[in-house]
């Protein structure tokens, strides 16, 4: 193999969990009047559930962007597979081999990626370009997939409710067929923000640093400022997107709203299902610049795309 100076994307897909639940029923709001009330009003409707296992997720959703890419499984050189979803120990062991003894690919390499937690994508997305910006891999199938505990709450933070979810793509050097050009990346942590007992001021912090992240990508992709056309992020409520859109310099409108209240905070499944939809959609046209954000409590990544 040689190396590339040009990465592409292609095949991006998802599934979803097949209960759709609705946030107002849920139980752990019952006595949080305010805090449902907030939600509701901020676009949360529904979250979803599944009774599948996290691999089960992964399957389906690698189908469709095996289908979708139309990449031979002969060609796939490496997965990487995204989860933090280990409360049961077959979720990272034969689970994950099932997943891919179901889709044929039973001696594949798969790396596995958990440590940015619902930042974790981006992690994989820059994992996955290097290996085909260095030549050691061609085509690298990514997938990130999560249900939520059965003893763990829902709700986050106040400004969104986990779904049951997976998503999926191809990280490639061909052109031909590719959705998305990568054309920029940047990668941060701040650990010291779980030292930080004030959430005001943790928010703050995160949100100056985010903000940097934001405009060094935009720098990197040769825009200007101001000049992101789409911004995509996890499915936060709508205050959540109205703050990364003034610290990103642009209109709300810019943002991709549609999935926060279909499909919920799907850990770090929403960046993919948004690009997905937002394409789908048209809100992604050949030569606009798209900055994708995945975030996690105390890192995040800005990947800067150019629809083809």
């Amino acid at each position: 193999m040689t190396a590339s100076s040009r990465v592409f994307m292609r095949g991006v897909d998802y599934e979803l969990g097949e209960h759709v639940r609705p946030v107002d029923g849920l139980a752990e709001l019952a006595d949080r009047d305010q805090v449902r009330a907030e939600l509701l009003a901020q676009g949360a409707r529904s979250y979803l559930v599944s009774d599948r296992t996290p691999g089960e997720l992964a399957t389906a959703s690698l189908r469709r962007t095996i289908e979708r890419a139309a990449v031979p499984l002969e060609a796939i050189d490496c997965v990487l597979y995204c989860s933090m979803t280990f409360w049961d120990p077959r979720f990272f062991t034969s689970d994950v081999s099932e997943a891919f003894l179901e889709l044929g690919l039973p001696r594949v390499p798969v790396l596995g990626v958990y440590l940015s937690a619902c930042g974790k994508l981006g992690s994989a997305v820059r994992m996955a370009a290097s290996l085909v910006r260095s030549g050691d891999c061609r085509d690298v199938l990514l997938v990130t997939t999560d249900r939520c505990p059965p003893d763990r709450p829902r709700v986050v933070d106040e400004f969104s409710v986990r779904s049951d979810a997976a998503a999926s793509c191809l990280i490639t050097a061909e052109e031909e067929g590719a959705e998305l050009e990568l054309v920029a990346l940047t990668q941060s942590s701040e650990f010291t923000l779980e030292r930080e007992p004030e959430h005001i001021k943790r928010w703050r912090v995160y949100l100056k640093a985010l903000g940097k992240s934001i405009s060094e990508v935009v720098v990197r992709a040769k825009r200007g400022p101001g000049e992101i056309d789409l911004l995509v992020t996890n499915n936060y409520i709508d205050k959540q997107r109205q703050t990364f859109a003034a610290i990103a310099g642009i209109e709300l409108d810019r943002t991709f709203a549609h999935n926060v209240g279909r499909v919920g905070y799907a850990h770090s499944a929403d960046t993919l299902i948004n690009l997905r939809d937002a394409r789908d959609r048209g809100r992604i046209q050949p030569g606009r610049f798209v900055v994708a954000l995945s975030t996690g409590n105390h890192a995040w990544t800005c990947i800067g795309l150019v629809g083809r």
